[in-house]
C-alpha cells in the first residue's frame, strides 16, 4: 500500500512536471527601427533694419553746467574727461554679492545717470576699500557722452561694419590660450 502510494504521488508529480514543460510559455517581443531623413523646415524670422548712430562726447562746458549734480570728489580734466569716485558702504557690496563687475556697472549706470550720459568712453576704474575701511570706493575716469543722429544702416555705413567683423576675427585666430 505504501508503495502504490509512494507510486501514484510520483507519478502525480512527474505528470505536473510533463504538464508544466508543455505548456506554451508567453513571450512578449518589441520592435525597433530607426531612421534618417532630411528635413527642409520652414523656419519664420524677423528682420530688421539695422541702425547706426554716432556717439558724441559731452563737452566741458555742458560738464561745468552740471556741477550741482556732480559728487565734490569729481573733477573734470584734460578737456572732457571725467575723474569720479562712487562710494559703497559694506552693507552695499553685501547686497552686490561682494561682486567686482556688479559695482562697477552700477557705478557706470550711476555715473551715466549723474552725467546724463548714454555711454561712458573709455572707461577705467579703480575699486579699494575707502579710508574709514567701512565700505569700497570705485574711481572711475572716463569721456561721459551721448548717442545722437540715430539713422538706417546705409551702404557706406557697410565699409565700417566689414572692417569692424574683419579685425574682430582675425583678433579671434591669434588668441593663444596658455
Amino acid at each position: 500500500m505504501i508503495m502504490k502510494r509512494s507510486l501514484l504521488i510520483s507519478l502525480a508529480i512527474l505528470s505536473c512536471s510533463v504538464f508544466s514543460f508543455a505548456q506554451q510559455k508567453s513571450v512578449t517581443t518589441y520592435e525597433y527601427s530607426s531612421s534618417q531623413a532630411r528635413v527642409l523646415d520652414v523656419v519664420t524670422n524677423a528682420h530688421i533694419k539695422p541702425l547706426v548712430a554716432e556717439i558724441e562726447i559731452i563737452t566741458p562746458s555742458e560738464l561745468r553746467a552740471l556741477s550741482s549734480k556732480l559728487s565734490p570728489s569729481a573733477e573734470i580734466s584734460d578737456g572732457s574727461r571725467m575723474v569720479d569716485v562712487i562710494s559703497y558702504t559694506d552693507a552695499q557690496v553685501k547686497a552686490l554679492k561682494g561682486d567686482e563687475s556688479q559695482l562697477k556697472a552700477n557705478a557706470t549706470f550711476q555715473l551715466c545717470q549723474r552725467y546724463s550720459a548714454d555711454v561712458l568712453v573709455g572707461a577705467l576704474y579703480n575699486v579699494y576699500t575707502n579710508e574709514s575701511h567701512d565700505g569700497y570706493d570705485v574711481k572711475v575716469i572716463f569721456f561721459p557722452a551721448r548717442i545722437v543722429n540715430w539713422r538706417s544702416i546705409v551702404n557706406e555705413d557697410m565699409i565700417w561694419i566689414n572692417r569692424e567683423k574683419a579685425i574682430t576675427d582675425a583678433e579671434k585666430t591669434k588668441t593663444v590660450l596658455k
